[in-house]
């Protein structure tokens, strides 16, 4: 509560300070809080009180984003809710900051140039990315695990953004609704484990694909899908946002992400391994834990599948339209 109290609060700061900005021009109407408004007049801003105002922007709705460093409250938040609002914590609320910092984003970017914002967003996307690495690699809570995994594909849409182009916008876009699919899979299959284990340690469950048969395959290819491998929907976002940080001509940003989701795959999918594999705990039952639970799990599933090969034409217009306002 402190920590997002905060947040939000350094998120109102950069609000009013771009109203204030619109003020000086447009006048104190109620145009001077219209996006449309703002956005025709945005090369007009005075870009010192723009670039301040993106700071607070950035960090207040960073921290409810997951970005690091404000992204603290997130792994406690996340692996103490119960797993539907875990889903809804990271596929929904982490989006909805991200939706915030966007907008802000389009302002800025037209009053102070796009070199000042889009490093802003790599620093911050490549420190979350890093952050990361070493808390997913020495993991024992499994909860905790698709935390901080929560935490690195924040970084990683921040990165498409700062990257920009058309490759950079549409990556993060589509990466954003990817994550919230695959994500979610993984909070529902936790759930399903812990329900049928009653522990969240790592080291706790394992022989998983043995004692749940369906539950464990999913989880497995949501473990998978989760760490950018072909052919899932979150590999061709990350594939796209990293074509354009080399397009674009961020080669050292585009290495290090390179590296960072090396070392989060391997990290990742060794924990996920030891739960998925070996022989199942003494005293558990064979059989999932309901035909329930696994309704939703299947639904995603499908999205994680499908948006790995194919993006629907309307679902492609509406990401090109959202590019068009973004870039």
């Amino acid at each position: 509560m402190i920590i997002c109290t905060v947040g939000i609060t350094f998120a109102l700061f950069g609000t009013i300070l771009t109203y204030y900005g619109a003020v000086k021009i447009l006048g104190e109407s109620g145009d001077a809080l219209n996006w449309t408004s703002l956005i025709a007049v945005a090369d007009r801003f005075d870009p010192a009180i723009m670039k301040l105002a993106f700071i607070f922007i950035l960090i207040g709705y960073g921290t409810k984003a997951g970005l690091a460093p404000m992204h603290t409250w997130l792994p406690d938040a996340h692996s103490e809710a119960p797993t539907p609002v875990s889903a809804l914590l990271s596929g929904v609320l982490l989006n909805c900051a991200m939706y915030g910092i966007i907008r802000f984003y389009t302002i800025t970017t037209k009053s102070t140039g796009a070199a000042y914002t889009s490093n802003l967003l790599i620093i911050f996307g490549l420190l979350s990315i890093g952050i990361a690495v070493p808390f997913i690699i020495l993991q024992e809570d499994y909860k905790r695990l698709l935390a901080y995994s929560s935490v690195e594909h924040m970084g990683i849409v921040a990165l498409g953004i700062g990257f920009g182009g058309v490759f950079g916008v549409f990556g993060a876009i589509l990466h954003m609704f990817n994550h919230a699919m695959t994500k979610s899979l993984m909070f529902f299959g936790a759930g399903n484990v812990l329900l049928k284990h009653e522990t969240k340690e790592i080291d706790g469950v394992s022989g998983i694909i043995k004692s749940m048969p369906v539950t464990g395959p999913m989880f497995l290819i949501g473990g998978l899908a989760i760490t950018g491998s072909p052919p899932f929907s979150i590999f061709l976002s990350e594939f796209t946002i990293l074509t354009a940080g080399f397009m674009q001509g961020h080669i050292v940003a585009s290495v290090l992400f390179l590296l960072f989701i090396i070392m989060i795959f391997a990290g990742f999918f060794h924990n996920i391994s030891r739960m998925i594999l070996g022989i199942p705990k003494p005293g558990i039952s064979t059989g999932d834990v309901s035909r329930w639970t696994l309704v939703a799990m299947a639904i995603l599933l499908v999205f994680v599948f499908v948006l790995g090969f194919y993006i629907p034409p309307k679902f492609y217009e509406i990401i090109m339209k959202v590019v068009d306002v973004v870039r």
